[in-house]
């Protein structure tokens, strides 16, 4: 008992030590706004801190660690500073989903890597507009960001804890903080990170097809896949205006069960597809291109690739019943780009979702194991390796192949190597869909950005089974409902916003984005080109349609209620008003004088108003 009391003392000690920066502080630089410490023990290693202010509110501060000898990158260094809070109401992360309030300093960090979110922090206020943003070049090393509340001192206490047991060998190292106190909207401020990142890490490029509405088989069947009634599915999404499927897990497969014992092989399973080059060709010829499914990590305990590779394996997840590949060994990376190529090539594959790519870590993120034939010590660059390999490889079958990962692990590294990136997994759930997309989007810049998979019961009321595409709408919809099931009035939902969806692409996909709340869940999303303006009301709430209406003014209604209120600060003037339900069938029309002041609009349940002049 005297053991346990002391080891816990030590811990609260700890804690609390870190908590006030009692570490050992190193090297400090001081910007225009902030003095930046580093703290932490460097074995060996000499730091530079310098600082550049690219203008009034942005600074860059840049740590340089320099050895005399290729050595083991030091573990636990922080990069630490502190921001009184004035004016701030929430905190945004690209995982922080719902809780998106302010954390306290002893509340647990962001945790990211090559496949893991960014390392990156916002604080904004009510009216979305940014106070603070900080954010790290590296992302592909374990960062860990943290910016908690002082409860002392009413400020923010900011973290960047670098390298965790990154196992990285190198002589120098740099990184570069980026501090933007700028206050500008959410979303220019993380485009501008974004446009930071992409100088260090080029984008794939995405191919036009992959910013088209796809079909994916997995909600429709999870392992369940049939041949047959695969293509039925794919007929029946083609003329709901998909261009693209995606044959889920469950074709190497005659196991339904959520367990991976058979993948590492990646041989397809006869009694599901007979021929699978022939199913390919067959919704080639609907007019489709096709995706298959691989689970990147995976040596499924019953595979042959387990016994091949048994002693080259990062853990094992009994509850999956699959072994997870090191892939710091050079013949496992070619083990699975060899079988990924021969997929593309003998099944004339247009694209593969590659999945569970962030299983690719070591047990507690720890890396210590090394040598042995292996050709990384750090986990995180063979990883970015084997992506990379994946996709010149993979390019120069199919110059124009896609590729598909899923949140989390959309790291702005893996942009590099991925052109498809699409929301985790939240079947049914409009919101989380609609907020996961947003998020997604607002680091994401030309790469596509798919929704999940779309499901609903066939029981919904086709007005709150439209849900599902309307808070998707500024995404990539994929559908996965086995449609010969639905209603016929489902479908003519599905097929009346599918083509709005194609009809608007261009403010949709490439619009100015600007999504409004965040702290709310995007309750109302704005997207303008020079002659359309697009806005999705999420909630009951009143319009504010901006400045400089275009002469096309389109709102969605999905907010649940029968009308809608606009507050105009100038007049529109004379405009045709277009009123259309959830199956696109016009409901009504009229002339209407859009003075300054409020209107409020009849607008059906998950329908849409048109106003423009006429």
């Amino acid at each position: 008992m005297v053991c346990i009391l002391r080891y816990c003392l030590f811990v609260a000690l700890l804690l609390a030590c870190w908590r006030h920066g009692a570490f050992a502080q190193v090297a400090s630089v001081k910007t225009t706004t902030h003095t930046v410490f580093l703290y932490g023990n460097l074995r060996g290693y000499k730091p530079t801190l310098s600082t550049r202010t690219l203008e009034q509110g942005l600074d860059v501060v840049s740590l340089k660690l320099e050895s005399n000898k290729s050595d083991t990158l030091p573990a636990g260094l922080t990069l630490a500073f502190s921001h009184p809070i004035i004016n701030m109401q929430s905190n945004w992360h690209p995982s922080m989903l719902f809780s998106r309030h302010l954390r306290i300093t002893w509340q647990e960090g962001f945790f990211s890597n090559a496949t893991h979110d960014a390392p990156l922090m916002v604080a904004h206020n009510a009216n979305g507009e940014n106070k603070l943003t900080f954010a790290c070049s590296d992302a592909v090393a374990p960062i860990t960001t943290r910016m908690g509340v002082n409860e002392e001192t009413s400020s923010l206490e900011c973290k960047a804890e670098l390298f965790g047991l990154h196992g990285a060998i190198a002589k120098t190292y740099t990184i570069e903080l980026r501090i933007d106190t700028r206050p500008k909207p959410l979303y220019e401020t993380l485009d501008e990170c974004r446009k930071w990142y992409e100088s260090f890490y080029p984008p794939m490029p995405v191919p036009n097809v992959g910013r088209l509405p796809f079909y994916s088989s997995w909600y429709s069947f999870h392992k369940a896949l049939n041949a047959d009634t695969l293509l039925l599915q794919c007929r029946i999404a083609k003329s709901f205006g998909c261009d693209a499927v995606i044959i889920d897990d469950g074709w190497q497969t005659t196991d339904a069960r959520s367990i991976y014992e058979d993948c590492g092989d990646w041989e397809v399973q006869t009694e599901i597809f007979p021929d699978l080059k022939k199913t390919v060709d067959e919704i080639h010829a609907i007019g489709m291109k096709v995706l298959l499914w691989y689970a990147v990590p995976f040596a499924g305990v019953r595979s042959k690739a387990a016994q091949t590779f048994k002693d080259k394996m990062l853990y094992t997840d009994w509850g999956l019943r699959t072994h997870v590949f090191d892939v710091r060994f050079p013949d496992v990376r070619e083990h699975i780009i060899s079988r990924l190529e021969d997929g593309v090539r003998r099944y004339n594959l247009d694209g593969l979702k590659l999945d569970f790519v962030d299983m690719l870590r070591s047990p507690n993120r720890d890396t210590k194991q090394v040598g042995g034939g292996r050709d990384y010590e750090s986990v995180e660059e063979a990883v970015v390796k084997l992506m990379s390999d994946i996709r010149s490889r993979l390019e120069a079958i199919k110059p124009d192949v896609m590729i598909e990962f899923r949140q989390s692990y959309i790291s702005p590294a893996m942009r590099t190597c991925g052109n498809l990136f699409r929301a985790g997994d939240c079947a049914n759930d409009a919101i989380e869909n609609r907020v996961r997309t947003i998020d997604i989007r607002l680091l994401s810049g030309a790469t596509a950005v798919h929704s999940d998979m779309l499901t609903w019961n066939v029981k919904e009321p086709v007005e709150i089974a439209a849900d599902q595409i309307t808070n998707v709408l500024f995404s990539v919809p994929q559908l996965s409902n086995r449609f010969e099931k639905l209603p016929s009035e489902h479908s003519e939902m599905i097929r009346y916003w599918i083509r709005f969806w194609r009809e608007h692409r261009d403010v949709l996909l490439d619009g100015d984005f600007r999504p409004k709340y965040p702290e709310l869940n995007y309750p109302l999303v704005v997207a303008t080109t020079k002659d359309k303006r697009l806005i999705a009301l999420y909630t009951d709430m009143v319009i504010d349609p901006e400045p400089n209406v275009p002469s096309e003014l389109y709102i969605v209604n999905a907010s649940h209620k029968s009308s809608i209120v606009l507050k105009l600060d100038a007049p529109l003037g004379v405009r045709k008003v277009e009123v259309r339900d959830c199956k696109g069938i016009t409901v009504k029309t009229e002339r209407k004088n859009f003075s300054k002041g409020v209107h409020q609009l009849d607008v059906p349940l998950s329908g849409v108003v048109k106003i423009f002049k006429p």
